[in-house]
């Protein structure tokens, strides 16, 4: 429980009078909490130090009884250690020696505290949970980030852990359609199905593209991409002939909204090609990579990994069309500038030298 305000006061005799005023606040919405909500096998101790922590205003009812009680006493001195801001009432007898400086409401004769002290709460209130939201934000913008760091070191499951976190927190704090929870939502689909369940994916991605269209529109690049995805996993999912259909609408579209040349319409069309060869037409897979890989080429430079990535599943569809020998001549170069670009021990060099083996290289 947070953001509330916590009542601190004697049992006998101020109960009573505890009771109308917390009626009182919770009528003029104010959230309260007092001790009498401790249910029997509640660690007393430690459920009222949870309270405290966690308020947003301490209010203390100072009365002879309660300046002589010991839980008053180690509940103000916990409020203070933890810096909580603190609203006396006087209810009757002298106002705290200690609490002497801060400013009182005189509730003498049982009377509730006027609208101005109610007002202080409500705002005290406002700016804790205003607070609350905004470290909450960057716990989970930290989370997301520590997930892509996850995800960039292929642990896809580690990152989709994670993720759910992410968004199950995005959902709660911003709502289900802010930007960010829909960014959180389409990275889980996208580990999902990174980390071996494409069916899943598929799933999350149509539930995540409807928002998409609904909340950003047709033509939104988020929109694009979840398309994008959603493709690319309905193809490792087992459907090649529909990725490929899916893969020619975005593609349509990726064109008309960023351009032939824009590197997710590039993406797109490099993927259509995975899919093509993935189904069995070798020769198309190795005709659209050889445009794809020029226009890579002219855009991103030769040496960029997405161009090289190209030039690798060509080679793999040139070898799996029957002319292994080209394969092999092509792998080899793949494999030098990938080593001059990307290093000799990264992931996608090794993936490169794995192939010429089976090709006899």
């Amino acid at each position: 429980m947070t953001g509330h305000v916590f009542i601190s006061y004697s049992h006998a005799p101020d109960a009573g009078y505890v009771d109308q005023l917390a009626a009182h606040l919770s009528a003029a919405g104010v959230t309260v909490w007092l001790d009498r909500e401790i249910v029997s096998g509640d660690r007393w101790d430690d459920l009222i130090r949870d309270r405290i922590d966690s308020c947003a205003v301490f209010v203390v009812v100072m009365s002879p009884a309660s300046e002589a009680s010991p839980w008053v006493k180690r509940e103000i001195n916990r409020a203070e250690s933890m810096g909580k801001p603190i609203l006396p009432l006087l209810l009757a007898g002298r106002v705290f020696f200690r609490l002497s400086d801060l400013q009182y409401e005189d509730v003498i004769g049982g009377l509730m505290p006027p609208e101005g002290y109610v007002h202080r709460l409500r705002q005290r209130l406002s700016a804790s949970t205003a607070s609350v939201g905004t470290a909450a934000e960057a716990t989970l913008t930290r989370q997301f980030n520590d997930a892509k760091a996850l995800s960039d070191r292929r642990d896809y499951s580690g990152a989709a852990r994670l993720l759910e976190h992410v968004v199950t927190g995005r959902t709660s704090v911003l709502g289900a359609d802010h930007p960010d929870t829909l960014s959180a939502r389409q990275a889980l689909a996208d580990n999902i199905g990174d980390a071996g369940d494409p069916h899943k994916a598929v799933r999350l991605l149509r539930e995540l593209l409807a928002d998409d269209l609904r909340t950003l529109g047709a033509d939104h690049p988020h929109t694009l991409t979840a398309r994008h995805n959603l493709a690319y996993y309905v193809g490792e999912d087992g459907d090649r002939k529909e990725a490929v259909r899916l893969y020619r609408e975005v593609i349509a579209d990726g064109t008309r909204v960023l351009g032939a040349d824009h590197p997710h319409t590039l993406d797109a069309r490099h993927l259509m090609a995975y899919h093509v060869g993935e189904d069995g037409d070798r020769k198309e897979a190795v005709r659209l990579y050889r445009e794809v890989i020029a226009d890579r080429t002219r855009v991103l430079g030769a040496d960029h990994p997405h161009t090289l990535s190209s030039r690798h599943f060509m080679a793999l569809y040139v070898g799996e069309d029957g002319d292994r020998k080209e394969a092999v001549r092509l792998l080899r170069e793949v494999i030098a500038d990938r080593t001059r670009v990307l290093g000799a021990d990264h992931f996608y060099t090794a993936a490169s030298r794995d192939w010429l083996k089976h090709f006899g290289g």
